[in-house]
């Protein structure tokens, strides 16, 4: 399922024509990442106790500002982003635990000053 997810990412058409079904394969996807998804979502709910309708919003926000750092397109970058992200607020002292998140997003801020196109991203190449 690897490759084909690859093939289907990169060119679907081409894909269709090397026998790869690219519409089940997305609906595939779809229902596993949902799936898992779904129980990440209640081990967190268990682990946390608290529930309601907002309880998603930090983690969802969290994980914005570590795609953000990461840069969108690069796995290793939002690895690494994510690890210090994780580090830096574990960092944080237990008296200004209230802090954990603001610090977390004045070092997406920072970042974003420094270097926009991520941690270990290039800057972009103006075309002539």
């Amino acid at each position: 399922m690897g490759k084909g997810l690859q093939a289907v990412a990169e060119n679907p058409a081409a894909a269709t024509l090397l026998g790869v079904d690219g519409d089940r394969l997305i609906q595939v996807t779809f229902f596993i990442s949902s799936a898992l998804a779904a129980v990440a979502g209640t081990l967190v709910a268990w682990s946390v106790g608290i529930t309601g309708p907002q309880f998603g919003m930090i983690f969802g926000l969290k994980g914005l500002a570590v795609i953000v750092l990461g840069g969108l397109g690069s796995l290793p970058e939002t690895r690494l982003a994510g690890f210090l992200l994780g580090l830096v607020e574990a960092m944080v002292p237990a008296a200004a635990s209230g802090f954990r998140d603001a610090v977390a997003f004045a070092i997406l801020f920072l970042v974003l000053l420094v270097r926009p196109q991520g941690l270990l991203g290039q800057p972009p190449v103006e075309k002539v």
